[in-house]
């Protein structure tokens, strides 16, 4: 009887902890690698941004597809709930980790960001035009002196021909330079709601597959207790 209980006990606590490991590392993965990648975005270079999006996409993506097929293989769950789970988590996921980057940035020059009209100094660029199609492509930008005498980096489309040099134009900068100025005016503050509907999204579609992991597989009968052993005569 101690044994059944012990069994039975050290079940429940096994099958508890698939439950919290299935539902909590999807949802870690996404919000961590969101805000490494946005301070990625926010510090580096662009070529930089771009590899720690793959390399944090990549390592989010093996954590949801390992839970996904775990839940999937026990068949604790009709196999219709494990596709629309894994479709939630999976439009979740890349809707939070995409947006999250950027709209940090467009929040901040919201709250912060001042809009002065420079004047254009010098455009140039950045990256090899001759790696045969296999690097990046290049990234231009042009220097824009503020009317205080300071001079800004932006990024800008080498087919805009109403930036040329000693053109007025004008642009949102950080007084604080923690983010990178842009062109235009201060920008309005983003949609949070899209991305707070992809976090429910990815948090439903976790926390179903993780009671998917945490529920008894079917196809494994239970065992059951054993009764006393007859006395032999």
């Amino acid at each position: 009887m101690v044994d059944t209980f012990r069994r039975r006990g050290l079940g429940v606590l096994w099958a508890l902890g698939r439950f919290v490991v299935a539902a909590v590392a999807p949802v870690a993965a996404v919000v961590a690698g969101s805000w490494v990648t946005a301070a990625v975005y926010r510090h580096t270079a662009d070529g930089l941004f771009y590899l720690a999006m793959l390399v944090v996409g990549l390592a989010a993506l093996m954590v949801h597809v390992t839970v996904l097929y775990y839940g999937s293989a026990r068949e604790s769950v009709p196999r219709g709930v494990m596709a629309a789970a894994a479709t939630a988590v999976l439009l979740g996921a890349s809707t939070y980790g995409t947006v999250t980057p950027g709209w940090t940035d467009v929040q901040v020059r919201h709250e912060r960001g001042v809009a002065v009209t420079g004047v254009v100094e010098r455009r140039w660029s950045r990256g090899a035009d001759d790696t045969g199609g296999l690097g990046p492509p290049p990234s231009y930008y042009l220097t824009a002196r503020a009317p205080d005498g300071t001079r800004w980096t932006l990024e800008t489309d080498p087919s805009d021909k109403h930036l040329e040099v000693g053109r007025p134009v004008l642009f949102t900068y950080d007084p604080r330079h923690e983010f990178r100025p842009t062109l235009g005016p201060v920008p309005g503050a983003p949609p949070w709601t899209v991305r707070t509907a992809a976090l429910y999204l990815l948090c439903a579609g976790s926390l179903t597959a993780a009671a998917a992991c945490a529920l008894p597989d079917p196809r494994r009968p239970e065992q059951q207790p054993q009764g006393p052993r007859p006395t032999p005569k």
